[in-house]
């Protein structure tokens, strides 16, 4: 009975040690329920509109307007990041594939460090799609994958991929 008393203690007192980790930051799953998600790799790093981390919390908007255009912006403000990552499409109105385009534009700002890369600028160089799986006008869902590459002439270059957003229409 002592024996068994001690690997009980002894069992105790290894699981109080144990310390509880935070689940490293991963990319949004890929849903379709309007659950108000967004996420890329941008530049090799974890970029979504979920880090609130101190800050301000991050803000999602997905707007229909008039004539098929759609507006998406996903913004991150946290731990002194001010950054946007925003799509305006025009004559979306089914699921599809839209290249990025002067129609199809993708655009990144970081306010911090005064940058704006938008693919309907005459000196970036840009390539990708925004593909829509979900657009649900009923149900005000929209969610789907995109992925981007935009580049001024000098080089400098930011790209996302394996980006995704699961969004509530305004």
């Amino acid at each position: 009975m002592k024996k068994q008393l001690l690997w009980l203690a002894l069992l105790i007192a290894m699981l109080a040690t144990c310390k509880h980790k935070d689940p490293e930051p991963a990319l949004p799953p890929e849903t379709q329920e309007g659950k108000n998600t967004f996420g890329c790799i941008l530049n090799g790093q974890l970029w979504t509109n979920s880090q609130r981390q101190g800050g301000s919390p991050a803000t999602l908007e997905a707007v229909p307007e008039a004539d098929g255009i759609l507006s998406i912006r996903a913004f991150q403000r946290d731990n002194g990041r001010n950054e946007n990552i925003s799509f305006f499409a025009q004559k979306i109105d089914k699921v599809g594939t839209y290249p990025i385009s002067t129609t199809t534009s993708a655009r990144f700002v970081d306010r911090e460090k005064s940058i704006d890369y938008g693919s309907i600028d005459n000196d970036i160089i840009y390539s990708g799609e925004l593909v829509i799986t979900r657009f649900d006008i009923p149900n005000r869902i929209v969610a789907g994958r995109f992925n981007f590459k935009l580049q001024k002439q000098d080089g400098l270059t930011f790209e996302a991929t394996e980006g995704r957003f699961d969004l509530e229409m305004n």
